[in-house]
């Protein structure tokens, strides 16, 4: 009977103990669960926030950024998705837990959350302001109806997890009660299985402990649990990797420990949190110890014990790092990129098919000169188009891109709206979607200083050309470095018998070159420059080596006769000074040699023939040498224009240069005029001249050498007091003063800036005395004096030396019966005196 009653309370102990043990258990794993929808709810609050937030960048946007749009629209889509995942965890935790009426109610939450989550696509859906902000707006009002919501379930679980802890607490005091009872009466035969089953107990809520601490540890965000010290209770494996602390033990640990970097600013923000705040933050940098940077997101909240005191306080934090430097690094460029386009005047435009709506960005309505407020359409767009070619074209590249899918590229003219006429470069771009174009867009620009440049440098060349072409007595020649021709005028064409077509990319000029003279000139070079030297390169050898290159020649024509040819031979620069080709001008000297022959044979015509042989030899020459030197120092200073202009990134120095071009344009293209007029002049007399004064020529000159004055800092005094004006022939005064100028410049001292003096003064017989004094260089007359006006004599290493413009200019004074003089010193400088 007594062992019966031992079986029989044994087995009352044994189910006491089993029923407990499962109660408790039960209770326990739904205090854990609990616990987790408490964190859960926590970052559903966080994250709905963070949508808000989203939501308002999206409306302060204002549709102008597309690329910020479509990245923070992303970003809202990866938001709503953790927080539906974040929902239906909730969901599953609480179809686990007993269906009580205070549970139950946690349901009610769903209705908020439906409203939360259409809220959000509303705003992803959003295409325009208005829908935006009316999504924003429905938004605002879900948002705070699921926080209310959720801050009631949170406090159903807190509550939940009380009762559960307080029903513990009542079913221990009764099993205890019962085990002591039995304990009393069968201590001797119960004593170790109820010891055995206590620490079974104990082992059930250590492994409890275990699965919540694996719980937080495998969360996917980076949470940590703290104690009111501080302390480290629990930590996700993200929190570790977040803050590099994989392979440390931190549990036990001070927060302020493991972090010393951590200023007062969060130690109060802690403090705040443990006395019942909460606190977060989307956005906000936080240096390390070891200088690195962090930006973080975070939701700082106190937890609490069973009895509702406050235990500590759980940490939630997001690293945006990578996130927030790419934003950065996005409105860094979106800086850059609206720089550029203001200096490079581009803006742009968007025109939407299916709603005919047309979008023209600031600079783009600037470029218009319309008002920030305008809204243009397809059909006033269009109207901008100066009427004829350039509407047409337009509308004919918008018609082929809806149709065919054709992009376009075009430069054309638009009248704006304060009746400017300007060229502008328009370029779209079709997109199609089911194979119809729902939208153009592309970009806009403001090339009409560019265009007006080239139209009138494509005007200065074609000029230019023509007026080569036009001399018909002087073959003009251009080639590459490797001989082959690149141009061939209508005078070359008369002079050799050959077309253009047949020669240019095609031959070089040793074809019409007598070929025993260039093998003789050959072997000269050869000996004179100690290397060998033939064919073509008899012809170019001196002007490689930076030397006069001008002689008589036997050129042979297409068909085998020969002529006797005065030929200059010049290399061709680009803006750097690198030699690019050569130029070869060449002059009949048939007629001359037959006009030599002739006054031999007949004195009696001899004064005539002399005369007219002058007269034909000075317009030959002076016209060859003007084409060949005059137009190079305007047309130098153009490079030197271009050069500056290339070099500069400031735009009102550009703005300078630019006013620049086309004064010195402006006057090139006179001085062609000029030279169009010269070409119709047969011989010199009294009716060319007239009346000119002095500081007309010069302020012209200066105009044309502009560039070169600005880069050698030269500085011009003139006094013209004494004579201001002369009745003179206006080409050759204006080549006279261009010549001694640039002479000037071109040879100044290394170590001081050029100082040229000009004074005019009478003398007698209605003569006119001209002085050009500078601080150059100077010539040595002993050496060079007898030399000094020769053609193509040069008495200095300068890469720009051609030795033609004191001759010319001598010549020129002299034909109209003046005599020049100089007077120099080697590094002090040089007077020319002029008698006019």
């Amino acid at each position: 009977m007594g062992r019966l009653k031992i079986t029989a309370f044994a087995l009352i102990l044994l189910t006491s103990l089993l029923l407990s043990h499962l109660y408790i258990g039960y209770q326990v794993s739904s205090k854990e669960g609990v616990s987790s929808l408490i964190n859960i709810a926590g970052r559903q609050r966080m994250l709905s926030q963070k949508m808000l937030s989203l939501s308002y960048r999206l409306k302060q946007n204002n549709w102008e950024n597309p690329l910020e749009i479509e990245l923070t629209k992303k970003e809202l889509t990866d938001i709503i998705s953790q927080f539906q995942k974040a929902d239906s965890i909730i969901l599953k935790y609480t179809t686990t837990i007993h269906h009580n009426a205070s549970l139950d109610s946690i349901k009610i939450s769903n209705t908020s959350i439906n409203h939360l989550t259409f809220a959000v696509n509303q705003v992803l859906q959003s295409q325009n302001k208005q829908e935006l902000s009316s999504a924003v707006a429905s938004l605002e009002k879900a948002q705070s109806q699921f926080l209310v919501a959720m801050e009631s379930e949170v406090d159903l679980y807190e509550n939940y997890g009380k009762e559960t802890l307080k029903q513990i607490s009542r079913i221990e005091i009764i099993i205890y009660a019962v085990l002591l009872l039995l304990t009393i009466i069968l201590l001797t035969s119960l004593i170790f299985p109820f010891i055995q089953k206590i620490q079974t107990k104990n082992k059930s809520l250590e492994k409890s402990w275990e699965r919540y601490t694996i719980f937080v540890e495998q969360m996917p965000g980076a949470i940590a649990m703290f104690d009111n010290n501080m302390n480290y209770l629990v930590a996700s494996s993200q929190w570790y990797e977040d803050y590099n602390l994989v392979g440390q033990d931190i549990i036990g640990k001070s927060h302020y420990d493991v972090f010393p970097e951590i200023g007062q600013e969060w130690k109060q923000i802690h403090r705040e949190c443990l006395n019942g705040k909460i606190n977060h933050n989307d956005e906000a940098l936080f240096e390390r110890a070891d200088g690195s940077v962090q930006w973080l997101a975070w939701d700082v909240r106190p937890w609490r014990d069973e009895k509702g005191n406050i235990g500590g306080i759980i940490m939630y934090t997001n690293d945006i790092t990578d996130y927030k430097l790419l934003r950065l690094e996005q409105n860094r460029l979106h800086e850059i990129i609206d720089k550029i386009s203001d200096v490079a005047r581009i803006g742009a435009w968007e025109l939407n098919i299916d709603k005919s709506n047309l979008y023209w960005s600031k600079l783009t309505k600037e470029i218009h000169e319309v008002p920030d407020d305008f809204e243009p359409t397809l059909d006033t767009a269009i109207q901008y188009y100066n009427k004829g070619e350039s509407r047409e074209k337009i509308e004919k590249a918008i018609e082929e891109a809806v149709k065919n899918g054709e992009p376009f590229d075009l430069e054309l003219e638009i009248v704006t709206a304060k009746n400017n006429i300007i060229w502008v470069r328009a370029i779209g771009e079709p997109e199609f979607k089911d194979g119809k174009c729902v939208r153009l867009f592309g970009v806009f620009q403001d090339i009409h200083k560019y265009k007006t440049l080239e139209l009138r440098n494509s005007s200065l060349l074609a000029r230019l050309n023509a007026i080569m072409q036009s001399a018909t007595e002087i073959s003009i020649i251009g080639t590459n470095l490797n001989g082959i021709i690149t141009y061939f005028n209508s005078g070359a064409e008369k002079l050799l018998g050959y077309k253009a077509k047949e020669i240019i990319g095609k031959k070089t000029p040793e074809i019409f070159h007598n070929k025993e003279e260039l093998i003789r000139r050959g072997k000269e070079l050869s000996k004179q420059y100690r290397k060998h030297i033939s064919g073509i390169e008899a012809i170019f050898a001196p002007t490689r080596e930076g030397r006069p290159n001008t002689r008589e020649w036997i050129y042979v024509r297409k068909d085998g006769t020969n002529l006797k040819m005065q030929l200059s031979v010049t290399a061709l620069k680009n803006a750097e000074g690198v030699t690019t080709g050569f130029l070869k001008i060449a002059t009949d000297l048939t007629e001359t040699i037959y006009l030599q022959e002739a006054l031999i044979s007949s004195n009696q015509k001899l004064e005539e023939l002399t005369q007219k042989l002058t007269r034909k030899n000075s317009q030959l020459a002076n016209f060859a040498h003007i084409i060949s030197h005059n137009l190079r120092s305007p047309v130098a200073n153009l490079t030197s224009l271009n050069y500056l202009y290339t070099n500069t990134s400031d735009p009102e120095e550009k703005d300078l240069l630019m006013s620049k071009f086309q004064t010195v344009i402006t006057r090139l293209s006179e001085t062609l005029d000029t030279l169009v007029e010269t070409l119709k002049i047969k011989e010199s007399s009294n009716d060319d001249l007239e009346l000119i004064y002095f500081d007309e020529i010069l302020e012209r000159t200066k105009e044309m050498l502009t560039g070169q004055i600005l880069e050698s800092d030269a500085k011009i005094i003139s006094d013209f007091n004494k004579a201001e004006n002369i009745k003179y022939k206006r080409t050759y005064l204006e080549s006279i003063f261009l010549n001694m100028i640039t002479n000037a410049i071109k040879y100044r001292s290394a170590e001081q800036a050029p100082v040229i003096r000009i004074t005019t003064s009478y003398a007698e017989k209605g003569k006119t005395i001209v002085t050009f004094s500078d601080n150059g260089l100077g010539i040595d007359l002993e050496k060079y004096g007898t030399k000094l006006f020769g053609l193509s004599k040069t008495f200095h290493q300068h890469k720009d030396a051609k030795g033609v413009g004191l001759f010319m200019t001598k010549n020129q004074i002299e034909s109209l019966g003046g005599t020049i003089t100089v007077e120099s010193q080697v590094n002090s400088g040089t007077t020319f005196t002029l008698t006019l």
